[in-house]
């Protein structure tokens, strides 16, 4: 990662580089000059995606209710289906590995994506949506994936899905 820790400081109004910056920090800019600094993404994204994921959970269909137990279940496995994932691919000598291998691999992580094509084990887990494992980019497009995927489910367009999350 090529940020800089801060810490804001409320009494003197300022941020202060964090000690393991420093040497950083002064290589990056110059004494004097303004800086605009933008956060990577705010506290009300996440609370907004996430009463969004609640809604959609809240409005499954009841035949998807044992494939999404949750609101976290939801989110993860649409990160997956969205294309928000990690990958390992694993090679076996024999199918029966990998069968054993792919069993293990969906007991071990239910979010997981696991699949098998002769000896080779695919799995596929979510990509952290945190803010240090996701730029602001590729949150707001895993943010509108993972929204667009909840819609669907449950048969409305983005939009309505929005409106009703801001209602509730």
């Amino acid at each position: 990662m090529n940020g800089i820790g801060f810490v804001w400081d409320a009494k003197a109004r300022a941020l202060r580089v964090q000690p393991d910056y420093a040497r950083r920090a002064a290589a990056m800019f110059t004494h004097g000059y303004g800086y605009l600094m933008v956060p990577d993404r705010t506290p009300e994204d996440h609370r907004h995606m996430f009463a969004l994921i609640r809604v959609a959970w809240e409005n499954l269909p009841h035949r998807l209710g044992n494939e999404f137990p949750s609101p976290d279940a939801l989110r993860k496995k649409a990160l997956v289906k969205t294309g928000f994932y990690n990958e390992a691919r694993i090679a076996h000598e024999t199918e029966a590995d990998a069968i054993t291998t792919a069993t293990q691999a969906a007991r071990t992580d239910g979010f997981a994506l696991v699949s098998r094509r002769g000896t080779w084990v695919i799995v596929r887990t979510p990509k952290s949506q945190a803010e240090g494992a996701m730029d602001r980019e590729e949150f707001r497009a895993s943010k509108e994936a993972v929204i667009a995927f909840c819609s669907n489910l449950i048969g409305v367009d983005v939009t309505t899905l929005r409106k009703q999350a801001e209602a509730a």
